[in-house]
């Protein structure tokens, strides 16, 4: 074991990674990653212990402490969760954009390094602060094991999957990072997506469902027609909005992208083929139709909130055994493709800026 981590202390020591090394330093400057962390665990802490406190009396017994493991391990998995999702964006969306704005770009580009290499060792900085938060909550997860109910592969699931999020948002987060200027417009945007991929798809998946039940839009209904206007008109801009800004991506670099005439026509041509989807019943019932598997809208199926409450469910009795590992595995591999297609991307971006 000794002779083990003199060979990784040695490789540590041969890795070139200035930028890596240099990232980590700046970052646990001063008190706020450790301000960070202390909120992290307080929050995670407060969580467990009131479900502890307000189901321990009542299930003491043998028979209900796996329960009640059981349901912990819930709580602070989905709360570790919603955590993540909330801090890792803000690590790595200003990654990019700071050094612009602190000037120290045009010193970053003049290094021998290559764009992928940069923008690979920023990433890793920033998915080495998630870990340490990741990681500093194992002594407080350890408590499920107490109470029983929980084995070590249901706790590496969860773990796998918050860490999957990780890397997902991280990346994210450097890619728009790579392709705004400004560091708060940049960290808006990367929390805009995230909200929108985790939270509006699903709800915009029951709401497509329940539009293809009602099959007419009508205002005798109980949801006036002006609302539904408002509904169809807000789905056709978010849509083409972010249709608009992945064709940018790869087209930012064309010369017909460069024509306004033909950028406005293409985001109109997006907007009206949505409109024409959300107020066509019989388009709502063939996307809906074709969008799910199992009865479950795919969207699901790439939701690291739903592949972790379906995985739960199984305690529960729950039936659909297969359909919880189809989730989980799709959101694996959806994440990390996402991650690695982002990271090439933010590469490509950065490269660009260098030349420029």
């Amino acid at each position: 074991m000794k002779a083990f981590a003199t060979r990784l202390g040695q490789w540590f020591k041969r890795l070139d990674a200035p930028v890596l090394v240099q990232e980590m330093r700046v970052r646990q400057r001063g008190v706020k990653p450790f301000a960070i962390m202390l909120a992290y665990l307080l929050i995670l802490s407060v969580a467990g212990i009131l479900m502890l406190y307000y189901n321990y009396p009542e299930r003491a017994t043998a028979g209900r402490m796996a329960e009640l493991g059981q349901e912990l391990y819930g709580v602070l998995s989905v709360v570790q969760l919603v955590m993540v999702c909330l801090i890792v964006p803000a690590y790595s969306s200003a990654s990019v954009c700071a050094e612009r704005e602190r000037g120290t770009f045009d010193l970053l580009s003049l290094t021998l390094l290559s764009s992928s290499a940069i923008v690979t060792q920023k990433l890793v900085a920033a998915m080495g602060q998630a870990l340490m938060l990741i990681f500093a909550s194992l002594p407080i997860m350890a408590i499920v094991f107490l109470l029983g109910g929980v084995s070590p592969v249901e706790l590496l699931v969860a773990y796998a999957m918050i860490l999957v999020t990780s890397v997902f948002l991280a990346s994210l987060g450097m890619l728009c990072s790579c392709c705004v200027k400004s560091s708060k417009t940049s960290t808006f945007l990367t929390y805009l997506v995230m909200f929108c991929l985790f939270l509006g798809l699903p709800l915009g998946s029951f709401w497509l469902q329940s539009m293809s039940h009602m099959r007419s839009y009508s205002s005798t209904g109980d949801t006036s027609f002006v609302l539904f206007a408002i509904i169809f008109l807000f789905v056709g801009a978010a849509g083409s909005v972010l249709v608009y800004a992945a064709l940018s991506l790869f087209l930012y670099n064309r010369p017909v992208w460069r024509v306004r005439a033909f950028r406005m026509s293409v985001f109109g041509a997006v907007y009206a083929v949505l409109l024409f989807i959300v107020t066509c019943p019989w388009a709502t019932d063939a996307v809906f139709s074709s969008s799910r598997y199992n009865d479950i809208p795919l969207t699901l199926y790439i939701n690291p909130f739903a592949a972790l409450g379906y995985y739960m469910s199984l305690h529960s009795g729950g039936s659909m055994v297969s359909t919880a590992y189809w989730m989980i595995g799709a959101t694996v591999v959806f994440s990390l493709g996402c991650a690695v297609l982002f990271r090439f991307v933010s590469s490509a971006r950065f490269a660009g800026l260098r030349r420029s």
